[in-house]
């Protein structure tokens, strides 16, 4: 992958101007208030949000994803109605019908292409994708009604939505639905609970969420597939350095200086693991090398409390694979450790 590090650039450029020509889109379907909350606009800039997002996403394509130009072509349309769905979603609360539509017209056309299945998957795929979170709309429905006083669980939006990435996903729609429940599911309740557990202002509210994203993030990835996305915690990392120093209130240097002990004590930690692992397993590893990073990383957002955060990441970890073993009845259960390790960068955010 290395060697296509040449194309990130054009691919950034390519993806920033999709993004222009999706919010141009997309400003002519929203009321013109929601288009005047939309800061920084000039002649080159019409969506900051959804223009840097896809210029990080198109960037991020020839770097993790295999095959030809075709397939990087794919990946990057599927890639504009998921973000700027997402963006204006968060900025507005509400999803624009005609661009959900889009999207699964979208899908409906590369998706199955991409993922290297018949043409009718994403067919299939949206439509089930529409009816499985339809039925839950109607239920979230019925419960606010009965017990809220007529509160939505689910938007009616979300049904679109669904089918849209769905039908993206093709033969993968299951996992990319489980994706996003359990991703939204997690960051909405820690997003949530930052007003109640973190004291300070706005900003300081803003550092916690946006500090989280990457722990929740690594934590359903490792869970689900046993890997660790290295682009991911290095985004991970790099929010740290930015925002976890001010956060905690200490200087610069200490998310940098954290994040480099971090990543040596857990390189040691690796060494020895592998070195017990050779010895007397037949090569098993304790440690995945992705722990080295997930460390480096939630020592970055912790800063001065990365010792608190990486111990009570090492326990809850063990206390996880204690679980794994007593459920599993295996003396060779798996359990990664970097979901461990992102629960405690959670619990230094709010109680360090």
């Amino acid at each position: 992958m290395a060697a296509n590090l040449v194309y990130v650039p054009l691919s950034a450029v390519i993806g920033w101007a999709l993004g222009w020509a999706s919010a141009w889109l997309t400003d002519l379907l929203q009321p013109r208030e929601d288009v005047d909350k939309i800061r920084g606009r000039g002649l080159l800039v019409r969506d900051p949000l959804a223009q840097g997002g896809l210029a990080l996403v198109w960037a991020a394509i020839p770097l993790l994803v295999s095959g030809d130009l075709v397939r990087w072509l794919e990946a990057g349309l599927l890639a504009v109605p998921l973000v700027q769905v997402t963006v204006t979603d968060l900025r507005t609360r509400y999803v624009y019908t005609y661009v959900a539509l889009i999207g699964i017209a979208l899908g409906v056309a590369f998706g199955w292409h991409y993922h290297g299945v018949l043409w009718y998957w994403s067919l299939v795929a949206a439509a089930v994708g529409a009816a499985a979170f339809g039925v839950l709309y109607g239920i979230g429905l019925l419960y606010g009604r009965l017990r809220h006083g007529g509160l939505e669980a689910l938007a009616r939006g979300d049904i679109t939505i669904a089918a849209m990435v769905a039908a993206g996903a093709a033969s993968c729609a299951a996992n990319a639905l489980v994706w996003g429940v359990l991703l939204g599911g997690g960051l909405a309740l820690v997003w949530a609970a930052i007003p109640l557990l973190v004291s300070g202002d706005l900003v300081r509210w803003l550092e916690a969420g946006l500090l989280a994203v990457p722990l929740v993030q690594v934590t359903v990835t490792d869970l689900r597939t046993r890997y660790v996305y290295t682009y991911v915690a290095l985004i991970g990392i790099a929010l740290g350095v930015a925002f976890g120093w001010h956060y905690h209130g200490v200087l610069w240097y200490w998310s940098l200086v954290a994040a480099a002990v971090g990543a040596a004590a857990f390189g040691v930690l690796y060494g020895i693991g592998l070195l017990y692992g050779r010895l007397r397993h037949g090569g098993l590893e304790a440690l995945a090398r992705g722990d080295i990073t997930i460390a480096a990383m939630v020592a970055a957002g912790a800063a001065s409390c990365a010792a608190n955060a990486l111990v009570w990441g090492v326990l809850l970890g063990g206390l996880l694979a204690l679980v794994a073993l007593v459920i599993m009845r295996s003396g060779r259960a798996y359990m990664p450790f970097g979901p461990g390790l992102c629960l405690g960068g959670l619990a230094a955010l709010f109680l360090c």
